[in-house]
């Protein structure tokens, strides 16, 4: 069972197998109580992947088990307003998307091109995606002031890429903070979060001695004017 906290911290988004049905999302009260939200799809399996920054919506990813195909979808938590996929149907191999801080865009990674890429689209008007990355990308993260992006590359490069973000999305010079060690054999892609102050990131590596349980980055923001 994975779990998402709400921006608020009062409620959880679960996704889990419940009642022997395929993977479903669910609402976790700060009371215990839990509120199953119906899907779209019953055949599907669906995964809670982030919150509206207004906690009014919950963004998610559909498994099609018939077609082995993934999207994206935004379930309204107010109101009487059904589920809806978005960005024209694109199709994702990884449930990997965030809102911006303000909630106004949503980056996400798309495989349409036939690779994973970080692409950035408007949540709650017209306007189609924009792709962002272009040797490959996932593990998207907002910085805290919603000005960049960070991805980690196929070759396990952190990228920043500064955005300009009004009527459309533009986007700068991309710059590697740092470089991650590759890992053979690994089964699953390394990931990252961002803390809160924007100072520090939190990196998720495999354990090789019992030493090095982890890697935190700090004052990865002073890479910045190096490049």
């Amino acid at each position: 069972m994975l779990g998402v906290w709400s921006p608020d911290g009062k409620r959880v988004a679960l996704t889990g197998h419940f009642e022997a049905a395929p993977d479903s999302l669910s609402i976790l009260e700060s009371d215990g109580s839990r509120k199953q939200l119906s899907s779209p799809n019953p055949k599907n399996d669906y995964v809670a992947v982030d919150w509206s920054p207004d906690g009014k919506a919950l963004l998610y990813w559909e498994s099609d088990n018939e077609t082995a195909s993934g999207r994206f979808g935004i379930y309204p938590l107010i109101g009487n307003s059904k589920p809806q996929l978005l960005f024209e149907k694109q199709s994702s191999n990884l449930p990997d998307a965030r809102f911006s801080p303000d909630g106004k865009w949503i980056a996400f990674i798309s495989d349409r091109s036939g690779r994973s890429e970080i692409y950035v689209a408007p949540f709650g008007r017209p306007g189609a995606p924009v792709q962002i990355s272009t040797h490959g990308g996932q593990n998207v993260r907002w910085t805290p002031d919603g000005k960049n992006l960070l991805y980690m590359a196929a070759d396990y490069q952190i990228i920043r890429i500064p955005l300009g973000l009004g009527a459309t999305v533009q986007a700068g010079e991309q710059s590697v903070l740092f470089q991650l060690p590759p890992i053979p054999g690994m089964n699953s892609p390394l990931g990252f979060e961002v803390a809160p102050d924007g100072k520090r990131l939190l990196v998720n590596a495999p354990v090789g001695e019992a030493s090095k349980p982890l890697t935190v980055v700090v004052n990865w923001q002073s890479e910045l004017g190096k490049h």
